[in-house]
């Protein structure tokens, strides 16, 4: 397991800065790695990290046009979060990158692939609490505010 911390002030985190974390859990090429597998994997570490930034976008897109929506707005902060549903389009977009270079058999693996969807559930989900987060800050003083603080910062 990889613990870190990802700091942005003011702000939630960018896409860009969620999918470097999230990249960096799926493909890790050590620095001082050379020869032509650590080139193939570092640019298949960049593909994968483009792929997150898409995804990661589209998530927190997604996320802040309901938490706008006039009919949920600040009650979407009651809702459970359910990453599932935003994780087969990454996960298949970056094993399709891998496919016909020397890391495709890795990515095609299972267990490979749990560990994936396990990662970018994780960080999709804390993403989305994230956004719900910014919203109930917004809204102190709303029921759905006040309950969502009392679940997640007890």
């Amino acid at each position: 397991m990889i613990v870190g911390i990802l700091a942005t002030d003011g702000g939630p985190h960018s896409a860009e800065a969620w999918a470097g974390v999230t990249a960096s859990q799926i493909i890790q090429v050590a620095a001082d790695a050379s020869g032509v597998r650590a080139t193939d994997a570092r640019r298949l570490e960049l593909q994968v990290l483009d792929i997150l930034a898409g995804f990661h976008a589209g998530l927190q897109a997604y996320e802040r046009k309901r938490l706008d929506d006039s009919r949920n707005g600040v009650a979407r902060c009651s809702f459970d979060i359910v990453p599932e549903k935003h994780i087969d389009d990454p996960l298949a977009a970056i094993v399709a990158a891998a496919q016909g270079g020397q890391f495709a058999s890795h990515f095609n693996d299972a267990d490979v692939q749990a560990h994936i969807r396990q990662v970018l559930g994780s960080h999709f989900a804390t993403s989305i609490q994230i956004e719900r987060s910014w919203k109930a800050d917004s809204q102190p003083d709303a029921e759905e505010s006040r309950a969502f603080r009392a679940r997640w910062n007890g």
